[in-house]
């Protein structure tokens, strides 16, 4: 039973990496048992690793959803989001200026929270929390549904 979770844990850390949900100690014991597999089949390195394991799933579980969310839908003008963005931030999707407004599109973020939990995105406080910027396909699907008339000048525009 150790060694079938500590060949689970190395595995699937092997599609975690850079993931902040893993914190460095994670990562250390982890590489330690891949460097020392042996060691990672005893009892005592399959319980060191068998605590990891939900962490590792569930941080491969949020960087799957991550990259099916940067899929832009067919029928969603992705051009014309990056413009407004263009005109708004300068084109920077992770923009946070200080002025209350957040990303490409300089969210609200009430209005971020009530149309990304539309889409099923994660909400602002996440986002804050993690200090992370939702993906540039993340924030145009959350826009798809709003009229550009929303952004009052970068929107008019185009």
């Amino acid at each position: 039973m150790a060694a079938a979770a500590a060949a689970l844990v190395l595995a699937a850390s092997a599609g975690a990496s850079g993931v902040q949900g893993i914190t460095k100690h994670d990562r250390d014991v982890i590489r330690f048992f891949e460097h020392h597999p042996r060691l990672a089949a005893t009892p005592a390195g399959g319980r060191a690793l068998a605590h990891l394991l939900p962490r590792v799933v569930t941080e491969i579980r949020s960087l799957q959803a991550a990259k099916a969310a940067d899929a832009i839908p067919a029928g969603i003008c992705a051009s014309c989001w990056d413009a407004v963005a263009s005109c708004e931030s300068g084109g920077n999707w992770s923009e946070v200026t200080g002025n209350g407004f957040y990303w490409g599109l300089q969210w609200v973020p009430s209005t971020w929270d009530s149309t990304a939990a539309r889409h099923g995105l994660p909400s602002f406080d996440y986002f804050a929390s993690h200090r992370l910027a939702p993906s540039r396909a993340q924030q145009i699907v959350a826009a798809s549904d709003m009229s550009l008339s929303n952004w009052p000048v970068c929107g008019a525009r185009y």
